[in-house]
């Protein structure tokens, strides 16, 4: 399966996994685009051993915990 239809087929299942987890739309859309764009370099890895959906989720999982890592450490500079 190739990108485009991966994008089509899986993106408002994305987004709405990371707005549940955020609460933030703004947040959820930049974090979906980030996992898109890290999807089309890993898609060729992508062994199928699992739905792509949970590989998604599994992406934008380790995007969010990244973002909000990042958050931590720039509210800690500010302290």
């Amino acid at each position: 399966m190739d990108l485009d239809t991966i994008y089509r087929l899986y993106f408002r299942d994305v987004e709405l996994y990371l707005l549940a987890k955020c609460r933030d739309k703004h947040l959820a859309e930049e974090l979906t685009e980030q996992v898109f764009f890290h999807a089309l370099e890993a898609l060729p890895k992508f062994r199928g051993d699992s739905d792509i959906r949970t590989w998604l989720c599994a992406i934008a999982r380790n995007k969010y915990i990244s973002h909000m890592r990042q958050q931590k450490k720039e509210l800690n500079f500010y302290e």
